[in-house]
């Protein structure tokens, strides 16, 4: 279970990362930046299926 995810940033860090990926050009993304890529990835995922989750608990309470 996720103790406390901050679904809000991902945008900013969806923004920052993207800005790192221009900077080093088309080559492949050093280790650090690759894991922080798998980072912001699942954290999307995550937050997707939360907000579906409460999407669904909403849906069914007003049943």
């Amino acid at each position: 279970m996720v103790r406390k995810l901050h679904c809000k940033n991902i945008k900013n860090d969806l923004e920052y990362l993207g800005d790192i990926m221009d900077k080093q050009g088309r080559k492949e993304p050093t280790p650090d930046v690759a894991r922080f890529k798998t980072q912001v990835e699942y954290k999307k995922t995550l937050c997707k299926i939360i907000r579906e989750e409460k999407e669904m608990e909403r849906q069914s309470s007003q049943s």
